[in-house]
């Protein structure tokens, strides 16, 4: 698991138009008051095994870009 320093609501916009990958963010499985799930994203493994790979790897890109620019703020 990586700390990226941004909630799952704001998470999941950026990796749909940075990256191009859907996920849910994690608030979506939780008790709205419950802000537990501002901390995770959900992603689905019922795709084809190249689909899910390429997908994971843009996460990862995304995810490195992203923390390093936080670092440098």
């Amino acid at each position: 698991f990586v700390k990226v320093g941004t909630r799952s609501s704001q998470l999941w916009k950026d990796l749909l138009e940075k990256a191009k990958v859907a996920v849910v963010p994690g608030i979506a499985f939780t008790d709205p008051d419950d802000y537990i799930g501002e901390h995770f994203i959900r992603v689905t493994v019922s795709v084809r095994r190249d689909l899910l790979e390429r997908s994971l790897n843009r996460i990862g890109k995304f995810i490195e870009r992203f923390s390093q620019v936080a670092v440098l703020r």
